[in-house]
């Protein structure tokens, strides 16, 4: 005999200690959100609630078909609205469509909500003369239980997922450093020698030689200081307590990479106004990232073809663009290149080593509340935008004009 509602504070009595025993009991075992849905419908059969049920979750119906698909997107009340429908006398097809065994009597159709929004729904049918409105109580508290069950389901789903993505990416961090920090100690050993051979060397030499010493020093720097970025990824880092000037790291950026771009006879130039709002970042950092970028932007560019570093203040960032002659990085490729997750799916254009330039620099400005995006158009190259948050007030550029450099 069918279980038959009556009102809310009959409710406790009709879903009773056995029912909801199990029920619990079914919460508890299911290892996941869809696994849920179908033993706890499973169960209404079982105990006689209901002659047929049907849990169906927001991209977790395990068939393909979401909540978008035609079984459910006529149902405005319910999706849109989060409101029960009943359906006294459906249509065949609608029970075909369902899967219910034979033709229904009723069908009644409740939301499983998540916050505001409606995360999946839950379908029952009467195959036998049945008033409805004696079950909806009971069948709505059902509904809402099993709408707090899903959603602890999939928040620890997330939370366990997050938990073992971390524990990879610092793992695999801290190999890479310890990697990275052995070898780089014998270039460091090396470039201070080579140093002081050459102190009475010609202009070009001694800046060439510079060059390569401030270059492993950041990169000694950087690689130091990368399992603190990673880890602190999802939260930026408390901003420095003084606001550095933009123009003149870019400046000193573009110097040092120029002799690279000089030696395949490419033009780079440095676009920057007079002044700009200073931003919450150390200098290092920023300087390390603009490197990289630049650093890249020769690699991939053609001889004789031209680069760009261009600085501006938008209305709530400094946008800083580093511009390449390179052919086209197509839109739907932009993510693989910019998420480590997909760098086995990279164009083989970009090297190993330039795909590590772009994460450092993706992780730095993240970490200070800043954003890394790619542009590509045809006929232009490649743009990596740089946003970070500005300052309290415009700082001067240190003689830099908007001219080239």
């Amino acid at each position: 005999m069918k279980l038959h509602y009556g009102a809310l504070d009959e409710i406790a009595a009709h879903v009773g200690p056995p029912l909801l025993s199990r029920l619990t009991d079914i919460v508890v075992r299911s290892p996941d959100a869809k696994t849920l849905g179908d033993a706890f419908a499973a169960e209404l059969v079982k105990s006689h609630v209901v002659d047929w049920a049907r849990v169906s979750l927001a991209g977790e119906t395990g068939d393909g078909e979401d909540l978008a698909s035609p079984r459910y997107k006529s149902r405005y009340d319910l999706l849109v609205r989060a409101m029960t429908v009943v359906e006294n006398e459906p249509p065949a097809e609608v029970c075909r469509q369902l899967g219910c065994p034979g033709r229904a009597v009723a069908v009644i159709w409740l939301p499983l909500m998540d916050g505001p929004q409606v995360s999946g729904v839950l379908i029952v049918a009467n195959l036998t003369k049945t008033d409805p409105g004696k079950q909806l109580p009971g069948l709505q508290y059902l509904a809402g239980l099993l709408s707090l069950a899903v959603q602890a389901k999939r928040l620890r789903r997330e939370t366990e997922t997050t938990q073992r993505q971390d524990a990879a990416w610092n793992n695999f961090v801290d190999l890479l450093v310890h990697e990275l920090k052995t070898s780089l100690t014998t270039i460091v050993s090396s470039a201070g020698l080579l140093k002081e051979e050459t102190d009475d060397a010609d202009e070009l030499k001694l800046r060439l030689v510079q060059n390569l010493a401030d270059s492993v020093a950041n990169l000694d720097a950087t690689i130091a200081e990368l399992p603190n970025i990673v880890r602190a990824r999802r939260r930026p880092l408390p901003a420095p307590e003084d606001y550095i000037a933009v123009g003149p790291v870019l400046r000193e950026a573009a110097a040092q990479v120029k002799p690279l771009a000089a030696k395949r006879q490419q033009q780079l130039t440095l676009q920057c106004p007079r002044s700009l709002p200073g931003v919450a970042m150390g200098q290092g950092q920023l300087k390390q990232i603009i490197i990289n970028l630049l650093t890249n932007a020769v690699e991939t560019t053609p001889t004789s073809g031209e680069i760009g570093l261009q600085a501006k203040a938008a209305e709530d960032s400094v946008v800083i663009k580093v511009s390449d002659g390179a052919p086209p990085i197509p839109g739907e490729r932009h993510r693989e290149l910019l998420e480590p997750a997909h760098w086995l799916d990279v164009d083989t254009r970009w090297l190993p080593r330039q795909r590590f330039r772009v994460a450092v620099a993706k992780l730095l400005a993240e970490t200070y509340g800043g954003r890394l995006r790619l542009e590509s158009q045809p006929g232009y190259g490649n743009t990596f935008a740089l946003r970070l948050p500005p300052g309290r007030a415009a700082q001067p550029t240190d003689g830099i004009d908007g001219g080239g450099e």
